[in-house]
């Protein structure tokens, strides 16, 4: 019998817990993809969704492990730590870089300063366009595996805090 990896039973979780979101009509889920990168042994689940009456802002988590930590499990390795990478990111427009500043003040409350946050600004050349997009990703210094189950609905209430947050300081 096939035996799930650290990495099936987070995803199994984490997706369900979004799709129950997604049910109570509170977040629109828009995609998900479940990738297998066969040249460096990896697996990425990503999933994007926003809040229900509010599409400007989306949100993505995206969970991975790579060989290391698959080989670590499966050989029972007690030098290196398995487990999985949980990423944070928000997708949404600011008119100036000023708000850049904002967004990580009120995320860092939000998140209690635990994750690094990176913005991304970007347009399209070469349209000229008030609007620029930022990717906001938070980064986590750990790896997560199955002890940190009971925590994926605390993760997705900020999440939830942060779509809030971000759609009210989302220019009109």
């Amino acid at each position: 019998m096939y035996d799930p990896s650290i990495y099936d039973n987070l995803k199994i979780v984490l997706e369900g817990a979004v799709y129950d979101r997604d049910l109570d009509e509170r977040w629109v889920v828009l995609g998900r993809e479940d990738l297998v990168d066969l040249a460096q042994m990896a697996r990425t689940f990503r999933i994007r969704f926003h809040v229900k009456h509010a599409p400007a802002v989306v949100a993505t988590l995206t969970l991975g492990s790579e060989l290391q930590d698959f080989a670590a499990e499966w050989l029972e390795q007690t030098t290196v730590q398995a487990g999985c990478y949980l990423e944070v990111s928000f997708l949404t427009t600011v008119t100036d870089v000023q708000a850049c500043a904002a967004i990580e003040q009120q995320l860092q409350g939000i998140w209690g300063g635990r994750p690094i946050i990176r913005q991304h600004l970007s347009f399209p050349y070469p349209q000229k366009s008030a609007m620029l997009q930022n990717d906001v990703s938070l980064h986590f210094a750990r790896k997560i595996d199955e002890s940190n189950i009971a925590d994926i609905d605390s993760v997705l209430d900020h999440v939830s805090l942060s779509l809030d947050s971000l759609n009210r300081m989302h220019p009109v």
